[in-house]
Protein backbone atom coordinates (compact mmCIF):
# COMPACT_ATOMS: atom_id res chain seq x y z
CA UNK A 1 0.00 0.00 0.00
CA UNK A 2 1.05 3.59 -0.81
CA UNK A 3 2.42 5.27 2.48
CA UNK A 4 0.50 8.45 1.27
CA UNK A 5 -2.52 6.21 1.74
CA UNK A 6 -2.00 5.20 5.24
CA UNK A 7 -2.71 7.72 7.71
CA UNK A 8 0.15 9.27 9.46
CA UNK A 9 2.66 7.65 7.62
CA UNK A 10 6.44 9.02 8.44
CA UNK A 11 7.70 11.17 6.23
CA UNK A 12 3.66 12.38 5.16
CA UNK A 13 3.95 15.13 7.25
CA UNK A 14 1.80 16.20 10.60
CA UNK A 15 -2.05 15.11 11.49
CA UNK A 16 -3.78 18.25 11.84
CA UNK A 17 -7.22 16.75 12.36
CA UNK A 18 -9.01 13.59 13.13
CA UNK A 19 -12.90 12.96 12.43
CA UNK A 20 -14.91 10.04 14.39
CA UNK A 21 -18.50 9.53 15.43
CA UNK A 22 -17.42 9.83 19.04
CA UNK A 23 -14.81 13.11 18.18
CA UNK A 24 -13.10 15.60 15.85
CA UNK A 25 -9.59 16.40 16.90
CA UNK A 26 -7.97 19.08 16.13
CA UNK A 27 -3.51 18.79 16.60
CA UNK A 28 -2.32 22.19 16.83
CA UNK A 29 1.42 22.91 14.77
CA UNK A 30 3.90 23.29 17.33
CA UNK A 31 5.99 25.64 15.60
CA UNK A 32 3.29 28.59 16.23
CA UNK A 33 2.94 31.30 18.78
CA UNK A 34 -0.45 30.57 20.05
CA UNK A 35 -0.65 28.90 23.51
CA UNK A 36 -2.28 26.15 21.59
CA UNK A 37 0.86 25.11 19.86
CA UNK A 38 2.00 21.22 19.86
CA UNK A 39 -1.67 20.14 21.49
CA UNK A 40 -4.46 19.26 20.96
CA UNK A 41 -8.58 20.33 21.27
CA UNK A 42 -11.31 17.21 20.69
CA UNK A 43 -14.91 18.18 20.49
CA UNK A 44 -16.73 15.56 22.12
CA UNK A 45 -20.53 14.75 21.81
CA UNK A 46 -22.36 14.15 24.99
CA UNK A 47 -25.68 12.69 24.91
CA UNK A 48 -27.05 16.07 24.24
CA UNK A 49 -24.43 18.38 24.85
CA UNK A 50 -20.84 18.85 23.66
CA UNK A 51 -17.61 19.09 25.78
CA UNK A 52 -14.61 20.72 24.63
CA UNK A 53 -11.30 19.22 26.00
CA UNK A 54 -8.00 20.79 25.52
CA UNK A 55 -4.94 19.20 26.63
CA UNK A 56 -1.68 20.67 27.78
CA UNK A 57 1.96 19.84 28.37
CA UNK A 58 1.39 17.51 25.17
CA UNK A 59 -1.06 15.71 26.47
CA UNK A 60 -0.17 15.14 29.72
CA UNK A 61 -3.33 17.15 31.03
CA UNK A 62 -6.79 17.30 29.93
CA UNK A 63 -8.92 19.97 30.63
CA UNK A 64 -12.52 19.65 29.93
CA UNK A 65 -13.97 22.91 28.93
CA UNK A 66 -18.38 23.69 29.25
CA UNK A 67 -20.57 24.79 27.00
CA UNK A 68 -19.94 27.78 28.66
CA UNK A 69 -16.13 28.12 28.40
CA UNK A 70 -15.77 27.28 32.16
CA UNK A 71 -13.22 24.58 33.27
CA UNK A 72 -15.67 21.39 34.30
CA UNK A 73 -12.43 19.49 35.46
CA UNK A 74 -8.65 18.23 34.42
CA UNK A 75 -7.61 14.73 33.82
CA UNK A 76 -4.02 13.56 34.17
CA UNK A 77 -3.10 11.25 31.31
CA UNK A 78 -2.13 8.49 33.67
CA UNK A 79 -5.65 8.06 35.31
CA UNK A 80 -8.41 8.83 32.46
CA UNK A 81 -11.60 6.86 33.46
CA UNK A 82 -11.93 3.87 32.30
CA UNK A 83 -16.56 3.41 33.43
CA UNK A 84 -18.53 2.69 30.99
CA UNK A 85 -19.47 6.51 30.70
CA UNK A 86 -15.93 7.76 29.93
CA UNK A 87 -14.65 5.02 27.89
CA UNK A 88 -15.28 6.68 24.71
CA UNK A 89 -13.65 9.80 25.76
CA UNK A 90 -10.91 8.05 27.24
CA UNK A 91 -10.00 6.13 23.50
CA UNK A 92 -10.72 9.85 21.98
CA UNK A 93 -7.91 11.08 24.37
CA UNK A 94 -5.80 7.84 23.92
CA UNK A 95 -5.96 8.37 19.96
CA UNK A 96 -5.04 12.03 20.39
CA UNK A 97 -1.60 11.34 22.97
CA UNK A 98 -1.12 8.67 19.90
CA UNK A 99 -1.06 11.45 17.03
CA UNK A 100 0.78 14.10 19.41
CA UNK A 101 3.72 12.02 20.10
CA UNK A 102 3.41 11.08 15.96
CA UNK A 103 3.35 15.14 15.15
CA UNK A 104 6.49 15.62 17.74
CA UNK A 105 8.67 13.41 15.52
CA UNK A 106 7.28 14.41 11.56
CA UNK A 107 9.06 17.86 10.37
CA UNK A 108 6.33 20.71 10.98
CA UNK A 109 5.10 21.18 7.84
CA UNK A 110 2.15 23.07 8.16
CA UNK A 111 1.48 26.42 10.01
CA UNK A 112 -1.92 26.50 10.03
CA UNK A 113 -4.29 25.52 13.16
CA UNK A 114 -7.62 26.26 14.84
CA UNK A 115 -6.65 29.75 17.25
CA UNK A 116 -8.66 28.61 20.50
CA UNK A 117 -11.22 26.92 22.29
CA UNK A 118 -13.83 29.88 20.94
CA UNK A 119 -13.38 29.05 17.43
CA UNK A 120 -13.53 25.52 17.96
CA UNK A 121 -17.01 26.06 20.12
CA UNK A 122 -18.49 28.62 17.31
CA UNK A 123 -17.44 25.55 14.78
CA UNK A 124 -18.96 22.63 16.83
CA UNK A 125 -22.48 24.61 17.42
CA UNK A 126 -22.60 25.11 14.21
CA UNK A 127 -23.41 21.57 13.29
CA UNK A 128 -25.07 20.60 16.55
CA UNK A 129 -23.95 17.33 18.49
CA UNK A 130 -23.26 15.14 15.56
CA UNK A 131 -21.63 14.56 12.02
CA UNK A 132 -19.21 17.09 10.67
CA UNK A 133 -17.84 20.12 11.81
Amino acid sequence: ASPAAALGALGEGPVRVLWSPKATTWLHAANTSSSHAGEATLVVAKEDHLRVICSCQGGRFWSHIGELGEEIQVDRAESLPLDADGLDVTQSLQEARKWLRHNALEPVTCQSCVGDVAAVMDLAGAEGSGGWL
